[in-house]
């Protein structure tokens, strides 16, 4: 029998909130993709104690998946690991951890 602590559930959902900076008028309001291979690799990382684990910036973008005619959605394969690793088009970066050094 599994009882209610022994499954490790983690949902992540995405959000795109776009507002006037002067008016604060909401531009846009709606669901977003996330890419689950990197957010799996993202958390087993952070939760292994790996020194590209613990998350100093965020980044945000668009282009790592794509939609067929049939509505479905294939996303292209986890850009992780290596001097290369970033997201597929990068739109918006924020440092979230200013007491942490930047990762090599």
């Amino acid at each position: 029998m599994t009882g209610l602590n022994e499954k490790g559930n983690i949902m992540v959902t995405g959000h795109v909130l776009i507002r006037d900076h002067e008016t604060e008028e909401i531009l846009v309001s709606k669901q977003n993709a996330i890419h689950f291979e990197n957010m799996s690799v993202a958390i087993a990382k952070s939760l292994a104690n790996k020194s590209d684990g613990p998350i100093f910036t965020m980044s945000f973008g668009n282009g790592g998946a794509t939609v067929n005619g049939l509505g479905i959605i294939t996303f292209l394969p986890p850009n992780v690991s290596g001097a290369a690793a970033n997201l597929y088009n990068p739109t918006y970066f924020e440092i979230v951890d200013e007491n942490r050094l930047a990762p090599p």
